[in-house]
């Protein structure tokens, strides 16, 4: 009788975890390429008190449902790049630099270090 309860529940079980796997396979290889949108390049801002300081603006649309934000990067010394700044939704934004160190966004004060 004990043998029986576990051949049902193999046999149960076995198309469960291949539907399983077969949907994370579909996910994988059709939805999630079209989830990651690409950022787009908008504007470049160097700072006039260190040319090795820019801030590099991208425009991040992920599709028809959701509003487009833009994203604000620091570009340091060693090529590293940080986000410092999003906007959401997208909207007109100003950069300008205040020292080395600080950078006003939007008349919102952001300090780099």
């Amino acid at each position: 009788m004990k043998k029986r309860y576990i051949v049902i529940i193999i046999l149960i079980a076995i198309p469960i975890v291949i539907r399983k796997i077969f949907c994370w396979l579909m996910f994988l290889l059709l939805v999630l390429p079209g989830i990651i949108p690409e950022e787009t390049l908008i504007e470049k801002s160097v700072s006039p008190y260190n040319e090795n300081m820019v801030i590099e603006v991208y425009d991040l649309n992920p599709g028809a449902t959701s509003a487009s934000t833009t994203k604000f990067y620091l570009i340091n010394d060693d090529n590293n790049r940080e986000l410092i700044y999003k906007i959401y939704p997208k909207k007109e934004f100003k950069i300008e630099w205040v020292s080395d160190d600080t950078v006003l966004i939007n008349d919102d004060l952001v300090y780099l270090k």
